[in-house]
C-alpha cells in the first residue's frame, strides 16, 4: 500500500465484497491512497475469485477507452 500514493498510471481495482481472503476494506484503502485517474469496482456478492463476470468486463472495457486516453496525455 505504501507505494500506491506513487503510481502514475491509471489504475482500476475490482474487488469482490464479500472477499474472505482480502477484506473489501483493504481494497477500499489502497482505492483512496491511489492517485487520479482511478476507478473501484465493488462486485456485488463476489468473493475473492469470482469477481469477473459479463457486468465487470463491460466496465473493464469503459475504463479502457476513457483511461487509456488519460494514460497518453501524461
Amino acid at each position: 500500500m505504501a507505494a500506491a500514493p506513487h503510481i502514475k498510471a491509471p489504475v482500476l481495482v475490482v474487488h469482490g465484497d464479500h472477499d474472505d481472503e482480502t477484506p473489501p476494506a483493504h481494497a477500499q484503502r489502497i482505492f483512496a491512497a491511489l492517485n487520479e485517474p482511478k476507478r473501484l469496482i465493488m462486485v456485488p456478492d463476489a468473493r475473492h475469485s469470482h469477481v469477473i463476470n459479463a457486468q465487470v468486463w463491460s466496465e473493464i472495457d469503459a475504463w479502457v477507452d476513457t483511461a487509456a486516453p488519460a494514460a497518453a496525455a501524461r
